[in-house]
């Protein structure tokens, strides 16, 4: 499924851990988009960017409030968006739930397995 998302200010959690994310903020996402972790692909300004998406509270930061963020396979300077710019989120195969995890350095282990298994799937495709 694929949205169309607005860019926001993260808090750089995920680049202290090593997993930089591009934020968009969650309000239109639809019903039908289960909180999880996520193969997903970004459109911007005519390109397209694969990685992992995550949707829902980041619970391991004590936030029960949900967001959209979404960590690239490589930083690419032309994916880093203004904020308050508009993207497209496409959404595939749901790679975990979320889950609240004991600390920012187990979350940064649980992040590399995902991104190592939506790498493999989008190689395979």
């Amino acid at each position: 499924m694929k949205i169309s998302l607005v860019r926001t200010r993260g808090f750089q959690r995920g680049r202290e851990i090593g997993f930089p994310t591009i934020n968009f903020e969650s309000g239109p996402v639809p019903k039908s988009i289960e909180y999880g972790v996520y193969r997903g692909r970004l459109f911007v300004g005519g390109e397209v960017f694969d990685g992992v998406i995550h949707y829902g509270p980041p619970r391991t930061f004590g936030i029960e409030t949900p967001t959209l963020e979404v960590h690239l396979f490589g930083f690419d300077p032309r994916a880093d968006i203004e904020p308050g710019a508009k993207a497209d989120v496409e959404f595939f195969e749901k790679l975990r739930g979320i889950e609240k995890f004991d600390s920012p350095q187990e979350l940064g282990r649980q992040l590399a397995r995902d991104v190592a298994t939506a790498r493999r799937i989008h190689e395979s495709k």
